[in-house]
């Protein structure tokens, strides 16, 4: 992906970099708070002030919650299709080997 897109010219001033850097990493390391069961304890959730981290067992918010609750909800929808797709091309591949296989 480097390659296509330097190709292209897509570029960014260091102090963009650094500032996308961080972000990640702290994103990880939000993404890695969880609980004794392996649950997420910490989602980012768009409020009026911005996106900020919402630590869920202490979010007291209902309209917090619904938006977080949405978002989960289309990132599953999102997760299912795509298994859906996969399923589908391993169904196929099935397909096709045991034609060859008959063919021997």
């Amino acid at each position: 992906m480097d390659g296509i897109l330097a190709k292209y010219g897509v570029r960014r001033s260091s102090e963009e970099l650094q500032r996308s850097y961080r972000l990640s990493v702290g994103q990880r390391i939000m993404a890695e708070v969880r609980d004794a069961k392996g649950k997420r304890e910490i989602l980012a959730a768009r409020t009026e002030n911005g996106v900020e981290y919402i630590v869920v067992e202490a979010c007291s918010d209902p309209k917090v919650l619904n938006k977080l609750q949405h978002r989960l909800r289309g990132c599953i929808s999102s997760l299912e299709n795509t298994s859906g797709k996969v399923k589908e091309r391993q169904s196929a591949l099935a397909g096709i080997r045991q034609r060859l296989l008959r063919r021997r």
